[in-house]
């Protein structure tokens, strides 16, 4: 059915599919946001970004152009970068690469300042919160990362997603955990215990760098979102 081109083991197959899929645990999830034009979006200090906003603020498009030797591309245009950092400016940390945090400022509208910036996500990497950060599929499984704030697409391979712990309501202060309905369903309300959101997402951190989880379904985390025995 996947249309394999490669030798494959599916000895673990029947086994493997019947654990949670992570995209049925986590009720909201998405990529990493894609900048479009790295090297204008993303700074390595939040000096260099307010410089980048206050010259935005100064400057003509055509000196802005000059200055940071930017062009337009297919799905970004610096006129609308421009008038993003000046309405829209929001300054926030990304998690770039593995150990590598950086700045940019995370606008609420697509082709803007950032190209996809996925702010319905995003808004919610605050606040002491939490998001575990996992592939699709990948040639050879590396584990996932926590993260506390947004991250970039390629934070982990070419396609990171992310899944808040915690979504925050439109009231303040007001936080939900991101369990899926039918996760809560079906999983957390047929214990016998209780456990706190932050304990769940530790125990599915933990089997995802186990080394013997790792190994013994290395072919089936090639395919798909990784899925977890609980």
């Amino acid at each position: 059915p996947m249309h394999l081109f490669v030798d494959y083991d599916a000895t673990n197959d029947s086994r493997y599919a019947q654990f949670w899929s992570i995209k049925d645990i986590f009720d909201h999830f998405n990529s990493g946001i894609q900048t479009k034009k790295d090297d204008f979006c993303i700074h390595a200090t939040l000096k260099s970004l307010e410089k980048l906003r206050l010259d935005s603020e100064s400057l003509s498009l055509a000196e802005l152009r000059q200055k940071y030797a930017v062009e337009d591309g297919k799905a970004w245009r610096l006129a609308d970068a421009q008038s993003s950092l000046i309405t829209d400016y929001n300054p926030s940390p990304i998690k770039y690469r593995p150990f590598d945090s950086r700045w940019t400022s995370l606008c609420t509208q697509s082709s803007a300042f950032l190209g996809r910036p996925r702010y319905d996500t995003m808004q919610h990497l605050r606040d002491g919160n939490l998001g575990l950060c996992f592939p699709r599929q990948v040639h050879e499984w590396h584990g996932v990362l926590v993260t506390d704030t947004p991250i970039d697409l390629h934070y982990l391979c070419d396609q990171t997603y992310v899944a808040p712990l915690y979504l925050f309501g439109i009231d303040e202060g007001r936080k939900d955990t991101n369990w899926s309905p039918r996760f809560k369903k079906e999983w957390l309300e047929t214990l016998d215990f209780t456990p706190t959101p932050e304990e769940v997402f530790a125990c599915i951190y933990a089997i995802l760098w186990s080394p013997t989880y790792a190994e013994r379904y290395k072919e089936q985390l090639r395919f798909d979102f990784p899925r977890i025995p609980l």
